[in-house]
């Protein structure tokens, strides 16, 4: 997925359509995704959860509790990774600009820490 949308961007295509999830490549991905967190909330008699089973749920709930700041710096964390890997920008100003998205994401993600939100989903 991740390569054919740089191949097409790189072959001149608007990154709009080149990274919109709706694209036929990309569904099956989405689907299966959503489905497998099915198993998260199954009944205890289908299955015993395990450590495994139990990180991957505080992972879940970590992603949510941070889905307001991964929105918000994705983009941009993945525009510093492409530059970096097309050797688009020089690399004293890559560092300043990775350095400045960092900072940024910290002070955002204490600042949203500060107002201590609660979980929707608890185990």
């Amino acid at each position: 997925m991740v390569l054919s949308s740089l191949q097409q961007i790189n072959a001149g295509m608007n990154p709009l359509p080149a990274l919109k999830f709706t694209r036929l490549i990309i569904i099956p991905f989405g689907l299966l995704s959503n489905l497998s967190l099915i198993n998260l909330r199954l009944p205890k008699f289908w299955f015993k959860k395990n450590d495994k089973q139990k990180k991957l749920f505080d992972i879940l709930i970590w992603l949510g509790k941070n889905s307001y700041i991964i929105f918000l710096s994705h983009t941009i964390g993945l525009r510093i990774v492409y530059a970096f890997l097309t050797n688009q920008i020089e690399m004293r100003a890559l560092f300043l600009v990775t350095l400045a998205w960092l900072v940024t994401v910290c002070v955002s993600y204490k600042l949203l820490r500060a107002k201590k939100s609660k979980a929707i989903i608890s185990m």
